[in-house]
Parts: structure tokens; sequence; C-alpha cells
């Protein structure tokens, strides 16, 4: 969930109470839980993820509301799937966004064909972007979920909000959730009003299973009150990188984003060639 949204999806979610750690150390006292390899007391499978994702190279599938994904990071490339390998149709593989080359693709379908569109980085602040293809969207998109950002909070394509503090390493406890018990270490990210007095915090749960990383939860805590914002499952997380996975299987017709041009009025993008295929053609 992006930051951007985090205050708004508070005011809606329901509230419930948990206890919170005894001898909680506020956000500017403890270091970022992204500074070093490991706190005391921190699960030993922290320093793995946050390892791992410094890398570079990782490939990590996750859930987010029953929702499927996959974030894959080579080379400085990044790519967004949609569904799990092998599913069937419905919940197949399916290509969302990607970053490579100096270049931002998004994809969706029409009448079930999957395109894409093409935009240079240079280019993605541009005030005449057609504002229906949310370009903004696509970096938050292709960025490491915010709950797993408290392991590698120099995230190159997101930005914390201005409002946060960095995520700290707080302690560790048992925590249940869905009738099943995990040791989880706790984070905490304050939030500052514009006069810097202190608003709250979010509170970062990352519970382990087996030594591995299975799920992040996040809280809002206002006092003593706990809101539950969203649970992030960690079905896999390597450096295994699928073959050839940054370019698609069949050729997918890309079109340069839509910037105000004679193109745009009459709803006919300009084509660039293709992705995919074997072969990436697209310039």
């Amino acid at each position: 969930m992006r930051a951007r949204k985090i205050l708004a999806l508070a005011g809606c979610a329901a509230l419930l109470t948990i206890p919170l750690a005894a001898g909680t150390a506020a956000a500017e006292d403890v270091p970022s839980a992204a500074s070093a390899s490991a706190q005391p007391g921190e699960q030993a499978g922290a320093a793995e993820v946050r390892a791992l994702l410094a890398s570079g190279t990782f490939c990590v599938a996750y859930t987010r509301d029953d929702e499927p994904f996959r974030l894959i990071a080579q080379d400085g490339k990044r790519l967004l799937q949609t569904g799990r390998e092998g599913g069937k149709k419905a919940n197949a593989i399916q290509y969302k966004a990607l970053y490579m080359d100096g270049n931002y693709y998004q994809f969706d379908s029409d009448n079930g064909k999957l395109y894409a569109r093409i935009l240079p980085e240079r280019a993605l602040t541009s005030p005449v972007l057609n504002p229906e293809e949310n370009w903004q969207d696509v970096p938050d998109d292709l960025a490491l979920p915010e709950e797993l950002r408290i392991f590698f909070a120099d995230e190159m394509f997101a930005q914390r909000a201005p409002s946060l503090t960095a995520p700290v390493y707080e302690g560790s406890t048992d925590v249940t959730v869905a009738d099943k018990t995990y040791r989880g270490d706790l984070y905490r990210s304050a939030i500052r009003t514009q006069a810097g007095t202190d608003a709250g915090f979010l509170r970062y749960t990352a519970a382990y299973s087996g030594g591995k990383l299975a799920l992040v939860q996040k809280h809002l805590v206002k006092g003593d009150q706990a809101t539950l914002l969203e649970t992030v499952r960690i079905e896999s997380l390597s450096n295994q990188i699928p073959v050839d996975v940054f370019t698609p299987k069949t050729a997918v017709p890309v079109y340069k984003a839509g910037m105000g041009g004679m193109n745009d009025l009459l709803g006919a993008p300009e084509s660039v060639g293709t992705i995919g295929g074997g072969k990436a053609d697209a310039k």
C-alpha cells in the first residue's frame, strides 16, 4: 500500500486494541532497521532478507488482500507481475509494470490482447503526460512493498512520506495471525505533523516461520489503540531470477505514452515496435 494513502486508510479502518511493547524507544533513539545487518534480539532471518534486498537481485512473491504479486529485480531492472507461475488462466502470471534501459513500461490489455506503453524515465515528470495513464504511479508499483522497506529503506523506486521517519527496530514478541503463532520483530515509524509534533506511529510486525519471513503486518498506533492497515504474506523470497523474465515470451505491441499530441486526440497512440517474443524491439 502506498505511503501517501496511509492516513486515508487509517480514517476508515476499524480500531482494535493490541498491547504495545514495553520500553518502546523513540524513533530517533534507535538505529534504522536498514543501517546494520542485525540488531540485538532481531531474528536472524532479518539479516538475510536485508542482505538479499540490498544486493539488487531478488524475486519476491507475495500476496496482499489475497491477490498474488511477483516483484523481480536484476541489473538495475525491475518488473512487477500479478498472478502465480503455473496458475490457471484467470490467475496466471501477467505483466503489469517494468523498468528497463532507462524506460518505464506499463502493460494493459484490449479485448484480452496484451499491449504496453513506454515512457523514458526523464519524461516521468512532464506536465503534458496524459493523466489518465497514471505514470506517476508506475515507480511506486515497481517499488518494494512498503512493508518490506523496513529491511531496505533506500528503495530507489519509492519515496517515504515526509511526515514519516525511517522504521527502526524496537523489539521482538510472539504474534498470532489467523490462529497461527509466529515469532515477530517489531519496527516503528513515527508520524510527524508540520509543527514537528508526534501524531502517532506506524508499527510493522515482521513474522517468521521456521526462520523464514512469512508475513508483515502494518498498524497505525495512536495512544493504546492500533488500526490494522495491511497484511502482506511472503510466499517466496530468493535471488533466483526466472530466465528471460524481463521480456514476455510472446511479442507485445508497444506504444508511446500519451504526451498531448495529435495521436492522443485521435485516440491512436503511436506504435514504437514490440517487446518480447525472443527479442526486445521497442525503442
